[in-house]
């Protein structure tokens, strides 16, 4: 299903204005995109979006769902950075 609407080329973001005037009627039609990166292949999608070993050792993605989670989050957090600049 799509939308569509005129409005002023004034109303529209600066870069999708082109050479209309600010007073000059534009038709604009919304629609959704079943397809969000329609350019990638399934494998690039998933290699895009696919959690890094990196990401899950400084433990993004963590879901805390107690106060005792957070804590120990921040903890951990707190280790390493201790650890790391504990000789700098």
């Amino acid at each position: 299903m799509s939308t569509v609407y005129k409005i002023p080329a004034s109303k529209l973001p600066a870069e999708l204005r082109g050479d209309y005037l600010d007073d000059e009627l534009v038709t604009v039609t919304i629609k959704r995109d079943e397809t969000p990166f329609p350019n990638l292949t399934e494998e690039q999608f998933d290699a895009l979006f696919a959690e890094s070993y990196a990401q899950k050792a400084r433990g993004e993605g963590t879901v805390c769902k107690t106060p005792e989670d957070i804590d120990a989050y921040f903890d951990a957090i707190r280790a390493r950075v201790d650890a790391k600049y504990k000789n700098a």
